[in-house]
């Protein structure tokens, strides 16, 4: 009996010491599923962020882990974890003293869209209450801040973006509204459709660009080095590039209706 407790004493703290080890702090990239900016095809980590990421990363010869991890998780590594950092996050004042930034990566802003030449008055906000459907995703940061701002016409349905797309492209809804320029984007392309089959309405209702979040162990200058390798991206046209090969086209923007 004594030796079967020694053994098992043993068992444990060798499983303690693999855990330590494999635990050991080191720069760790986490990220979620979020097309386009970040996702799996084919086995692969891709999309837009990742593509930048990848760009900073080669800049700094760095050749850090990157995780793809479910969202709540995702979170949960950057909160918990020394030196981690996460893309691609919004950065609002909610979240602003909770982490060191690097960015922005995109431009976080999010419109409502209409059927090309659908002519629906939609000049403001008001307008956009009295129309009959408007789609948007059933849960998310969208849905819950109409629903705050007094809309009641809102299809909550949906359960991915690309079946709000669908209901506007149907005609099940006058409106649609659920992701930025990138997003729509791959969602059209998902969907097959030309991006000039729909308009934005220049009315904003959501503006919070994208960045690298990093917990706040990391020092200033790692941060710095960071951003200083993000900025010549942007400079030299490869930023450009990637976002151009994100984006499908250029997308048309309704004109106020007179």
């Amino acid at each position: 009996m004594r030796i079967k407790l020694l053994l098992l004493i043993w068992l444990c703290c060798s499983n303690i010491a693999l855990s330590v080890a494999t635990d050991k702090p080191g720069m760790l990239l986490v990220t979620e599923e979020w097309a386009p900016f970040n996702y799996q095809e084919n086995g692969k980590l891709v999309g837009f962020s990742t593509e930048i990421v990848a760009g900073i990363l080669k800049l700094l010869n760095e050749d850090y882990q990157i995780q793809l991890l479910p969202s709540l998780r995702s979170t949960r590594v950057l909160n918990s974890r020394p030196q981690t950092m996460m893309f691609s996050l919004f950065r609002t004042p909610s979240r602003e003293q909770q982490y060191k930034w690097i960015g922005p990566l995109s431009d976080g802003s999010i419109y409502f869209y209409k059927r090309r030449g659908h002519r629906i008055p939609v000049d403001s906000l008001a307008d956009l209450k009295r129309v009959k459907r408007i789609a948007t995703r059933h849960q998310g940061i969208i849905p819950s801040l109409l629903l705050e701002q007094g809309f009641e016409n809102l299809d909550m349905t949906a359960t991915s973006s690309m079946q709000v797309y669908q209901k506007l492209l149907l005609g099940r809804a006058d409106i649609a509204i659920s992701d930025t320029d990138l997003g729509v984007s791959h969602n059209m392309r998902m969907l097959a459709v030309d991006m000039r089959r729909i308009e934005k309405i220049p009315i904003q209702v959501f503006r919070s660009d994208l960045y690298i979040a990093a917990h706040k162990d990391l020092p200033d200058s790692e941060i710095q080095r960071w951003q200083a390798a993000l900025d010549p991206l942007k400079a030299n046209g490869s930023y450009q590039a990637i976002f151009d090969k994100y984006m499908q086209t250029s997308l048309a923007t309704s004109r106020p209706t007179q």
